[in-house]
């Protein structure tokens, strides 16, 4: 058996019954010896090209193995987007601010309804990333327009440190016309430890009807936890404070409650780090939450690398057929 012909049976014996490694009972084993195969066949697929260039040949297996190959990626997309199908419901798109038209969201969302509008607030309003006064306004006249269109305070700074560490609520105090229009706060502690206040338990009660997400960055862990027995809490996975890197790896979630991911996701890594983000939630309904790399510069608010996020998350939102 010649060189080539030896390369070509590993091939054939590497993608024969390639679709039996689908997962069954478990996705992580069975999704790592999908990858494995097709690995293999990717590096086979090369040093075959080379034994064919170097002997003058025609590459007359090239299609043998790009089909082979492409079944491969299939099969694991597929399997990837099943995983993720039972789990993820929404992609909260963060930081909106004065360079976009709220009127540009409300369609967004007509189009793409899982999507939900992440609304920082902080010290420095009409900056990027912080809008300015006549945005919120006009916001809260789009939201009134468009009820279906889910939105979410991201309270920074100040805003979140009264809030935890004395129980002052100062954002409906600053922004009463807003409050009633976000479905969810979150509190953004950017690394910084924030103490639960024993005025912060007890003001938790008038946040019915609103889920309080938590930041678990490795410092502010139990945070959310804390609050459980007195609103309806929920963590949020971000262990780069904001800053959009993305970690190593995605964390296992607490099972029973809803949970959250964030750090370096955009539209050129989605389709590749949603099914990482299903296989280590394990079943536990999650979302996906994105800031930095939905700006061009780190600055401008980008709606076509929006929209190209949420037309690759698309696939994989529960219910989508």
């Amino acid at each position: 058996m010649s060189e080539l012909e030896k390369y070509k049976a590993d091939v054939e014996r590497l993608s024969a019954g390639l679709f039996e490694r689908l997962p069954k009972d478990s996705p992580e084993v069975e999704k790592s010896a999908v990858t494995t195969a097709l690995n293999h066949i990717d590096k086979l697929h090369a040093v075959l090209k080379k034994i064919a260039n170097a002997n003058n040949t025609s590459y007359s297996t090239g299609q043998a193995l790009s089909k082979a190959t492409t079944w491969a990626r299939l099969a694991i997309g597929l399997t990837a987007a099943q995983v993720v199908q039972t789990q993820m419901d929404r992609v909260t798109i963060t930081g909106a601010d004065d360079s976009v038209d709220p009127n540009a969201l409300a369609l967004m969302s007509k189009e793409y309804p899982f999507v939900e509008w992440g609304i920082l607030f902080g010290s420095h309003p009409g900056t990027p990333r912080f809008p300015g006064s006549d945005f919120r306004h006009q916001l809260a006249k789009v939201k009134e327009l468009n009820p279906q269109m889910k939105l979410s305070a991201h309270l920074c700074g100040r805003l979140a440190r009264d809030l935890v560490e004395l129980g002052n609520l100062s954002f409906r105090t600053l922004y009463p016309y807003l409050w009633h229009h976000f479905e969810r706060i979150q509190l953004n502690f950017h690394g910084q430890w924030h103490k639960i206040s024993r005025e912060f338990l007890e003001i938790l009660p008038e946040f019915k009807g609103k889920q309080v997400i938590f930041q678990v960055d490795r410092i502010n862990e139990l945070a959310w936890g804390q609050c459980q027995n007195y609103c309806d809490a929920v963590p949020f996975f971000d262990a780069s404070h904001g800053a959009g890197v993305m970690p190593e790896k995605w964390p296992k979630p607490y099972f029973g409650v809803y949970n959250g991911y964030g750090g370096g996701l955009g539209p050129e890594n989605l389709a590749e780090e949603i099914p990482k983000i299903a296989l280590a939630a394990g079943g536990a309904t999650f979302w996906i939450d994105m800031e930095t790399k939905v700006r061009t510069d780190e600055k401008l608010f980008d709606l076509v690398k929006v929209k190209a996020c949420l037309k690759a998350a698309a696939p994989f939102i529960v219910g989508k057929d």
